[in-house]
């Protein structure tokens, strides 16, 4: 079978955006601590107690924000959630992708 220019376009364009969504979480995850360290040394420096809880409550906000958005992202062959059927196929039964899902129920999208 062979894939059309057009797909392969559709493709890198849909990857390129899943790996931002990836690095966007993993900058968040990694840049965690040092963030609180941040904004304790700022009011340390000045910076007001009300703006410090503001500015911690935004990073709270963001990851799970952009840990939603990473799960939400479609496969751009299928059109199917890539990694949110892996919260049920982990932990309930013996299915290890989302590819041997689709085998064993042909149905399910």
């Amino acid at each position: 079978m062979e894939i059309a220019q057009g797909d392969i376009e559709r493709y890198e364009v849909a990857w390129s955006d899943y790996i931002r969504r990836r690095r966007l979480l993993l900058g968040l995850a990694v840049g965690y601590t040092p963030w609180g360290v941040a904004v304790v040394l700022a009011m340390r420096l000045g910076l007001s107690e009300t703006t410090a809880y503001v500015l911690i409550i935004a990073w709270f906000a963001m990851f799970p924000a952009a840990s939603i958005r990473l799960l939400l992202w479609r496969c751009p062959r299928c059109r199917g959630y890539f990694s949110f059927p892996g919260w049920y196929a982990k932990y309930f039964s013996n299915v290890r992708s989302v590819w041997t899902i689709k085998e064993r129920n042909p149905g399910s999208a």
